[in-house]
């Protein structure tokens, strides 16, 4: 898997602690990816193939082309994909970023993720078009 570690612009910093791209030529099938909880939601983007994430037998779909914001995990998922291709992009927010976005306590995203079109009606579903208008990763 090629990954790659992205700085926020300054202008960012105080809402992001992360940015990272993920791609992998065959999928994270099998793959057991384990995703220990650290206190901070997340944006994920997976822009070629879906991503899974399994935890206490629960299994969750991102699926391609969505923009998904994750709730503080309180438990730990296992990462996987469909066979195939697979590319995603994550952003970590800071606890002042996530609130920026949401203007909603946390407790009611823990361990739950919402698509942007859920969360944001008309300008989710607009930001997800554009994103998925974009051909190189990093421009997404």
């Amino acid at each position: 898997m090629k990954l790659q570690f992205f700085q926020p612009t300054q202008e960012l910093k105080p809402y992001i602690t992360k940015i990272w791209l993920g791609e992998n030529d065959i999928g994270l099938v099998n793959h057991g990816t384990l995703i220990a909880p650290n206190a901070k939601a997340k944006i994920i983007i997976p822009f070629r193939n879906a991503l899974t994430t399994t935890d206490n037998k629960k299994k969750t779909i991102c699926k391609e082309g969505d923009i998904y914001f994750i709730g503080i995990r309180a438990v730990p998922v296992t990462l996987g994909s469909p066979k195939g291709a697979t590319g995603s992009i994550g952003i970590e927010l800071t606890t002042e970023g996530a609130y920026k976005f949401l203007q909603v306590p946390m407790y009611h995203l823990t361990n739950n993720l919402v698509s942007f079109a859920d969360l944001y009606d008309t300008e989710g579903t607009e930001l997800i078009n554009r994103m998925n208008d974009e051909g190189n990763p990093k421009q997404k």
